[in-house]
């Protein structure tokens, strides 16, 4: 009998059983090749913080460390200090934008930076920037042909097509597809 597809290559686990079903050794076993055994994906190590360890989170988020902070610190999650100072009866603070910082979105945002790069200087997450910018009346920028001037700066640089300014004098230098046209339509 042979073995063929999935059961062509098995396992160290199903030799041994194969093994012990026919009383023989894997060497008596023609066109079986004994392979590395699988091995599990790796668990998760789940990090445990000892009562001490807890108290010291607490302390120190009353002192003014933030929960990111601690989530560092202690090499744990943010919800996971969350749910010890909710565990410990602490008060968390409320989470945002003081108007200082948004009056800084709404600059940092008009000099054309993105929600996620003014999310991270300002400690907050992008939507809840954007959502601070649209109670501002700021008018978003369209996300997609944000992308789309990227794309093609991008290309650009990479491909060093002629600059912008030079696109009148050297038109022939440009691909078809990328090429100014004179003619109107």
């Amino acid at each position: 009998m042979e073995l063929r597809g999935p059961l062509s290559n098995p396992p160290v686990a199903l030799l041994h059983l194969v093994n012990r079903s026919l009383g023989r050794s894997t060497e008596n076993l023609p066109g079986l090749v004994p392979t590395r055994g699988c091995t599990p994906p790796p668990t998760q190590t789940q990090r445990r913080l000892d009562r001490a360890e807890q108290e010291e989170l607490v302390q120190r988020y009353q002192a003014g460390d933030l929960m990111t902070e601690l989530a560092q610190r202690y090499s744990i999650h943010r919800r996971t200090v969350s749910a010890i100072l909710k565990r410990h009866g602490v008060p968390t603070r409320a989470s945002g934008l003081t108007p200082e910082q948004i009056q800084r979105a709404v600059l940092m945002y008009a000099q054309g930076q993105s929600l996620t790069k003014i999310g991270k200087l300002l400690g907050a997450d992008a939507t809840t920037v954007h959502t601070r910018l649209r109670e501002q009346g700021v008018k978003m920028r369209d996300t997609r042909t944000t992308a789309l001037i990227r794309d093609v700066y991008r290309s650009a640089v990479s491909c060093r097509l002629p600059s912008v300014a030079n696109l009148s004098t050297t038109k022939k230098a440009l691909p078809r597809s990328l090429s100014v046209s004179s003619r109107r339509k």
